[in-house]
């Protein structure tokens, strides 16, 4: 969300929207909103999915900013299957190894991923 204080002024982000989608039939169920500030993806991403009952083969799609080794970490915890975008470019390398890009759920997931953006239109 972009807000305007004066004319002229650029747009300055006030509050973002955090939707998690049901990638079967790509239905949001669950949305939050925080105060932007560039840092609370990973964090929301847990949250909502804390809030989501437990069960069996839970996996949770993202882009690169996901593939961080602590939300990783926290999702496997979780018993969630992270398929998130590989960030090669990173220092160090992805979080995402070979092991999970070669699961056969992964790449769907990252092509239905990318209809989260309809939520917003």
């Amino acid at each position: 969300m972009l807000f305007h204080m004066n004319k002229g002024q650029p747009a300055e982000f006030y509050y973002m929207e955090h939707v998690l989608m049901e990638h079967r039939l790509g239905l949001p169920i669950d949305v939050d909103f925080t105060e932007a500030c560039g840092f609370t993806e990973r964090a929301i991403a847990i949250r909502l999915m804390n809030r989501q009952p437990r069960r069996t083969g839970r996996t949770l799609a993202g882009d690169k900013g996901y593939s961080a080794r602590e939300f990783v970490a926290e999702c496997c915890k979780m018993e969630v299957k992270p398929h998130v975008a590989q960030n090669i470019n990173r220092d160090g390398g992805s979080a995402i190894d070979a092991r999970t890009t070669l699961d056969a759920g992964y790449l769907s997931s990252q092509c239905i991923r990318k209809r989260i953006q309809e939520c917003f239109g």
